[in-house]
Formats: C-alpha cells, structure tokens, sequence
C-alpha cells in the first residue's frame, strides 16, 4: 500500500537506577524506629545525605506510617506483602517496577531479585538476597525482602502510586 503510514510506538518502560551513596539510603529490614527515622531524615533532607539543617517541604508522616508496614518480619515475604490491608494507600503492591539497575553489582539479577515501587517523589527498592534455597529456586510469593534502599525520583514529571 503505497502512501500510508504505519505509526508504531514502542511500549513505554520505566528504569530504577540505584544511585551513588549519597543519593540513597539503604537499611536492612526489617526495620526499627532507628531505621525509620534514618530514613525519613534522608527525605527530609531532600534524598541526599547532609548535615547542614536544611530541610525541604515535605509531609514526613506518609513516610513513617508507608515504612511502620516493614518493621514486622511477617510482613516481608512478597505474598504477604501484596496483601497487606493499608499497603495500597502508598503503593500499588501487585506492580512493582521490576528494571532496577544496580552498578554495584558484578552481575545482573539472576531472577527478580528487586522490585521498586514509586511513593510520592522516591523510589523505594525492595531487595531479595535468597533466590534459591536447597538447589530449588524460592517462589515468588515466599521471596523475602532483606534490604530497602530508598532514593528520590530523578524525572518527577509524572508520579506513580
């Protein structure tokens, strides 16, 4: 057919790239008050790591009631997790972004082994560090989250829960 145009578009993805230290705050889970607070400090500063008393404008009370979900072991494999009543106020359990980036790493993932989700204007990464167990791959749903790093979105031109 000549003289029609064929308009393809390609299907939109969203990449996590873990940044540099300064840019991240990463704690083992599950988490503590210590922790929490450690946390939402970084946010208050802006995602970056500062000790110069400089806060931005951010509602700190999201944060802490999103991370109190993860100071309970129970809570931490990902077929808990999906279920967990009050989760979908902050995040969509069931749609984790699963193209997390992670430079540090000699190897890319041999599974998913990270799933991110979007809470207002940072990322938070759930990491996974057992994906096998006995020679047999762990399910998806008993997968347990062992890490949380969280960072602040670098493009913030469309936010997702």
């Amino acid at each position: 057919m000549l003289g029609s145009v064929i308009c393809r578009t390609q299907p939109s993805f969203i990449i996590v790239p873990i940044r540099e230290a300064e840019f991240r705050e990463e704690q083992p889970l599950p988490l503590d008050n210590s922790k929490i607070k450690q946390i939402v400090e970084f946010i208050a500063d802006g995602g970056v790591h500062r000790d110069d008393g400089i806060h931005v404008n951010v509602n700190h009370e999201p944060f802490r009631k999103f991370l109190l979900f993860f100071t309970n072991g129970d809570n931490l494999t990902y077929g808990t997790f999906k279920t967990l009543v009050g989760l979908k106020e902050f995040i969509d359990p069931e749609k984790p972004i699963l193209e997390v980036i992670d430079a540090r790493e000699e190897k890319g993932p041999r599974g998913i082994n990270r799933l991110a989700y979007r809470f207002e204007d940072f990322w938070f990464v759930f990491m996974v560090d057992e994906l096998w167990k006995d020679g047999r791959p762990v399910e998806d749903n008993k997968r347990r989250f062992s890490r949380l790093l969280v960072m602040q979105v670098m493009d913030r031109g469309e936010k997702d829960k």
